[in-house]
């Protein structure tokens, strides 16, 4: 038993006390922020175009701070093995956000549904199943269709009274034992929302790159994604379309300096 307690004892610190960190969390390197500009610049690069940089400040605005606006909803963040509500939410957003008139409505709702991705890489054990395939989830379908049945979320807050041993367990399995469901796995045993984290320091099996990269860059493409889509869909977006005039992107230089100073 006190084994099982100094495991425990080590995810409390390792996860900063009490206080959710946030989903690839600013220490990162791969954070909410830094993924969502590098897939607008991968958006943008396949266009020839940039983003004014208001609507880019507005989604980043949004992305960020989604997990002190919503600390308690698991749906918002996919927690507790709520992918279900993960992706009932996630459908909800994206559809307010493309019903809504307002463009700046809009892309906080859109903001929001990003939010959800990157948390399905950061909290699941997505990555450690389809490693370097690059397989993106249909995070807007499991609400109607089963998600796969080793899929699963930590449970926040890391304490499960109810068998506390099994939430120790969690953390002597390796990568491959991670890919099939754990009772009692926690987020602090399965996030990989920075280096520091238990889970996201480690390597990737016969690979030099570490959990939360890869699932720093799976968010990244999938984000990149969902901006293509809701470019296509949405005509009211287009409003933020501006034309690259020059090689580096007034715009995108812009909103870069502004979040990387935020």
């Amino acid at each position: 038993m006190l084994k099982y307690f100094s495991i425990l004892l080590i995810s409390f610190f390792l996860e900063g006390g009490v206080d959710r960190l946030i989903a690839f969390a600013l220490e990162g390197p791969f954070n909410h922020q830094s993924v969502t500009l590098d897939a607008i610049k991968r958006f943008e690069r396949k266009h020839g175009f940039e983003l004014n940089f208001l609507c880019t400040a507005a989604i980043i605005e949004q992305i960020t701070y989604s997990d002190a606006y919503f600390p308690k909803f698991d749906s918002y963040h996919c927690d507790n093995n709520n992918i279900l509500g993960c992706s009932y939410r996630f459908r909800q957003v994206i559809d307010e956000s493309e019903k809504t008139p307002d463009l700046t409505s809009g892309l906080v709702k859109f903001a929001i549904g990003l939010h959800i991705i990157h948390d399905m890489y950061a909290h699941s054990n997505w990555v450690e199943n389809f490693e370097f395939s690059m397989i993106l989830p249909p995070v807007d379908l499991f609400n109607a269709f089963p998600p796969p049945h080793w899929l699963q979320t930590g449970f926040y807050p890391d304490i499960f009274i109810e068998n506390p041993e099994a939430q120790a367990n969690c953390f002597t399995k390796d990568g491959n034992v991670i890919k099939n469901f754990i009772y009692g796995a926690t987020h602090g045993c399965l996030n990989k929302d920075s280096w520091d984290s238990f889970r996201g320091g480690m390597l990737v099996p016969n690979s030099a790159i570490s959990y939360h990269t890869l699932a720093g860059e799976y968010a990244i493409r999938h984000t990149e994604k969902a901006f293509e889509t809701y470019f296509l869909k949405n005509p009211k977006f287009k409003m933020c379309i501006v034309p690259r005039t020059t090689g580096t992107g007034c715009n995108s230089a812009i909103s870069e300096i502004i979040t990387r100073q935020n």
